[in-house]
């Protein structure tokens, strides 16, 4: 089985934020993204199709009321991050699939979450649908129909806090707008909701999740107190993977930054000289840059590990944003700086 042939190989901590969510929420969901009204009963069905060995993200069925007649069918929600540009396909083979196990019509919607407006999708709408068809010449031998919803869509931040329901309040991050007096906000607004504690957290937690990706790490521990997730399980992941996110973030930005520096100094000398003091400061905006992280990553760490990175080469500082973020404690990432130490070799 090859990773295209099973989605189970690419999950990450993204799907399952979005999975956590359509469980709790279904019917909600539902009425919110597709629009569809008179639910009466919304039942998970397992999404694995054993002959294509695919497994879908969920798939409901869901029994409809409409004009005194109750309709039957499945409901098959996809989540993306990006734009796919072979959807169709994929979900003209699931459709089938799941017909041929359940016997009853499927609905597809393929909900696009991501900051970036998707290839293709319309100015001022956030969702759609579409139809693809299969020819043969000038004819149409078969069609598939689905919606696609891009929720962030054309929304501004503010604009949604005022409009969407609770559960989908976490959402407002990715969009146009979103500033740190507004993330205040939406934090009170979740702790303000009727929901259970539990889901407050999970939702605040997505908040955190989201928010690590477009703000600096100190800014969202600002507004949201990590400790209210104790005892969380799915809370403490979704932190912890926003986290290590922030960490990457701002390594990469550290080594991009270091490079610029380096090449904006040798332009403006125009010799050698400048080059080099060019990357001489990029390395040092870069140890500051894994200072700061580490003490985040471990809040307890002693200043005495921290000047094991000032000896350090460059190439060594990049193996220590990797050790930042796979190291599960400050004990664990001081004896790895003591190793890249001791394979640095003494300068002549």
């Amino acid at each position: 089985m090859s990773a295209r042939d099973s989605k189970q190989d690419k999950a990450t901590p993204f799907d399952g934020l979005l999975k956590h969510l359509a469980d709790q929420y279904a019917t909600e969901l539902l009425g919110y993204l597709a629009d569809l009204e008179g639910i009466t009963s919304c039942e998970p069905v397992g999404g694995e199709i054993e002959m294509m060995h695919r497994l879908t993200d969920r798939v409901w069925r869901v029994t409809q009321e409409l004009d005194g007649q109750e309709h039957e069918f499945l409901f098959h929600l996809e989540f993306e991050s990006s734009y796919v540009a072979d959807i169709e396909r994929r979900l003209g083979m699931y459709s089938w699939g799941l017909f041929e196990k359940e016997e009853l019509p499927v609905w597809p919607l393929v909900w696009y979450v991501s900051d970036k407006r998707p290839t293709g999708w319309p100015k001022g709408s956030w969702r759609q649908e579409r139809e693809e068809h299969m020819m043969v010449g000038s004819r149409v031998v078969s069609t598939i129909r689905w919606w696609e919803v891009w929720l962030p869509g054309g929304y501004k931040a503010s604009q949604f806090l005022k409009e969407a329901p609770p559960y989908l309040l976490p959402f407002a991050v990715l969009m146009q707008g979103m500033r740190k007096s507004l993330l205040s906000q939406l934090k009170g607004m979740i702790m303000g909701s009727e929901l259970p504690t539990t889901q407050q957290q999970d939702l605040l937690a997505m908040v955190a999740f989201f928010a690590c990706r477009k703000f600096d790490i100190d800014e969202v521990m600002e507004v949201i107190n990590m400790e209210i997730f104790e005892q969380n399980p799915m809370a403490e992941y979704l932190i912890q993977k926003g986290m290590e996110r922030g960490l990457e973030k701002g390594i990469e930005k550290g080594i991009e930054k270091g490079i610029e520096k380096g090449i904006e100094k040798g332009i403006e000398k125009g010799i050698e000289k400048g080059i080099e003091k060019g990357i001489e400061k990029g390395h040092q905006d870069l140890l500051n840059i894994l200072k700061s992280m580490a003490k985040k990553r471990f809040p307890y760490i002693g200043d005495s590990t921290l000047h094991l990175l000032d000896g350090l080469p460059g190439e060594a500082l990049q193996q220590v944003g990797e050790l930042l973020l796979e190291c599960p404690n400050g004990r664990a990432f001081r004896q790895h700086l003591l190793r890249l130490q001791q394979e640095t070799p003494d300068e002549p």
